[in-house]
């Protein structure tokens, strides 16, 4: 550990600490501030998404934990700023609420800390530890260990309830050919013992650049054909049966319509098998297309000029009410 020959009498210490235990690394930072401080603050950041991979653990979650080796300590919370001197200026503005004008303060902090980021008006110390953890391996250590307890039961309900509801935005494409008169479905294997058909699609990727981007990608892994003219159709809810009775969580598509250039459809990925189909009316009248993209079809013959539009007048004004 480093040392100092003149102490300050307050200590704030500035971290996530988002691991279900403190470590050693984390207990050498806090007790070496104790040593020198008559008094402690640990300010907590906070990211604005909750339970996430990065930010898995609430303010009061990592508060609870911190009392139980330290009870006196002072702890607080700070939310993640876009720009770091606002963030700075929260910090030091959080600080000045708990202490007396007389009183010395040190910001301290380990390694890859907050030290590089703050632009306040606080005297820094960085703390080299003795022994070095990775809170991002703890969590990916753990993620996937179920325990068989109450309480890690009831944790799991907890991060169910205390996130954001979700909707989860999908790309869906209509592979038309040149002449606008076949449209390539394909069916997974359960459409294919059901006799149904489906578009082209799957859930954007996080790697994707934009909406567009991730259709091509689709087109490619499932049907590796060479597309162009990718046109945005509509966006639209669509009534998954795997969300339908999820109050938490939704499907968005994006559609698209493509012009199919040449190649046989290979299917692969999700599809079990492709076909191209008449591009008319009948898909809707025939029942082989799957429940929820039957709209979708139908705003693909619509956009086409060859099917009445989905929306009635009397929709549109509701709309626009």
């Amino acid at each position: 550990m480093t040392t100092k020959t003149q102490k300050p009498n307050v200590g704030v210490v500035v971290g996530r600490f988002q691991v279900p235990q403190l470590h050693e690394g984390h207990l050498e930072l806090l007790n070496a501030v104790q040593e020198e401080c008559t008094k402690v603050i640990i300010v907590l950041g906070s990211a604005h998404p909750i339970n996430t991979r990065r930010d898995p653990l609430d303010f009061k979650s990592r508060e609870l934990m911190l009392r139980t080796d330290f009870p006196e300590f002072t702890i607080v919370s700070i939310k993640d700023k876009r720009d770091d001197r606002l963030w700075s200026m929260d910090l030091d503005e959080i600080i000045r609420s708990l202490i007396n004008p007389k009183d010395s303060v040190m910001l301290y902090g380990g390694r890859d800390s907050f030290i590089s980021h703050y632009k306040g008006t606080f005297p820094t110390r960085e703390i080299e530890p003795t022994i070095y953890y990775s809170g991002t391996q703890i969590r990916e250590e753990l993620w996937d260990k179920s325990i068989n307890s109450v309480e890690f039961r009831s944790g799991v309900l907890w991060a169910a309830y205390n996130r954001y509801p979700t909707t989860f935005p999908t790309i869906d494409i209509g592979i038309i050919d040149a002449e606008g008169k076949q449209i390539i479905l394909g069916a997974k294997y359960d459409d294919a013992v059901q006799g149904l058909w489906r578009l082209p699609g799957g859930f954007v990727d996080i790697t994707d650049k934009n909406f567009i981007s991730a259709a091509k990608r689709e087109v490619k892994e499932e049907l590796g054909l060479e597309v162009e003219d990718y046109q945005y159709v509509a966006d639209m809810k669509v009534n998954d049966w795997r969300y339908r009775d999820q109050s938490d969580a939704k499907i968005h598509t994006i559609l698209f319509k493509a012009k199919h250039i040449f190649g046989a459809p290979r299917p692969a990925d999700d599809l079990y098998k492709a076909k191209w189909f008449d591009f008319n009316y009948d898909l809707i009248n025939k029942n082989i297309l799957v429940p929820a993209h039957i709209d979708l079809v139908r705003v693909l013959l619509e956009d086409s000029g060859q099917f009445e539009s989905l929306f009635t007048e009397e929709d549109m004004k509701e709309a626009f009410k």
